[in-house]
């Protein structure tokens, strides 16, 4: 039992969705790009061109893991970004096949999430949609709501912060 325990509907923990049998990546050319760039806070300026993915398994994923550091997204959720001026994330284009037709699919985009706090509480995050503590990524109530309404969170899980975690909201 749960008792005491209050969920938070303000944070969610970003994760995939294993439940489900969808996209998986069997191949990447990441033309030597250094993916721990990713945890820098830095906009990326020097972008390769043509960075591939190759997947198997069922196609119409919005969220795809790449590989340990890359976290893709659809068109769908970059333009749900987009259009709500989710500050502190740039999308990076990648080219995504899929390996039984060897077609292009997508379009889509790895994330850089150039926003990070030191620790999960509330004064520090009380203003942000997206940001990163060390590799994990967070999301607030706001986005995952857009997302939703949007129907652009097949691949994704979104897991509450409790409250005691982000301590007090005034």
């Amino acid at each position: 039992m749960n008792m005491g325990k209050k969920i938070s509907t303000r944070i969610f923990m970003f994760g995939y969705d294993f439940t489900k049998t969808g996209l998986y990546c069997v191949k990447a050319d990441k033309k030597v790009f250094d993916e721990f760039r990713f945890y820098k806070d830095k906009w990326i300026d020097d972008w390769p061109e043509e960075i591939l993915f190759v997947f198997d398994g069922q196609e119409g994923e919005d969220f795809l893991i790449g590989g340990l550091h890359w976290k893709l997204v659809s068109e769908g959720v970059r333009q749900v970004c987009i259009q709500n001026d989710i500050l502190g994330v740039q999308f990076l284009p990648v080219k995504v096949k899929y390996n039984q037709t060897s077609e292009y699919i997508g379009p889509y985009w790895t994330i850089n999430v150039y926003q990070s706090v030191k620790s999960l509480n509330w004064e520090s995050i009380r203003n942000l949609d997206i940001f990163r503590i060390s590799t994990m990524l967070y999301f607030s109530a706001r986005i995952k709501i857009l997302l939703e309404q949007a129907n652009v969170i097949k691949g994704v899980s979104f897991t509450p912060v409790a409250d005691r975690v982000l301590g007090s909201s005034t």
